[in-house]
């Protein structure tokens, strides 16, 4: 069961229907190895007033679903911004 204070710092939680998941380029089950900071977002990037960071991460695969999928164990290199 997931409480309100989880959703909060979350922001929020999308449950996924069988034909997105169908239609997605990747589905995998990865370990986050990394979290980095990156550079501040420019403000005209953003929607919010608030000020933003982009965030990288590097994931190791276990198993992975897809067109091409990559193998377990490779690392997906990932941009995101909070």
């Amino acid at each position: 069961m997931i409480s309100t204070a989880a959703l909060l710092m979350f922001g929020f939680i999308h449950t996924w229907k069988i034909s997105e998941i169908e239609a997605s380029p990747l589905l995998a089950v990865c370990t986050v190895e990394r979290i980095s900071p990156g550079e501040l977002v420019p403000p005209e990037a953003i929607k919010w007033k608030r000020p933003a960071r982009y965030w990288n991460a590097v994931l190791r695969v276990h198993r992975a679903f897809g067109h091409t999928p990559p193998s377990s164990g490779e690392r997906i290199k990932l941009q995101y911004v909070t």
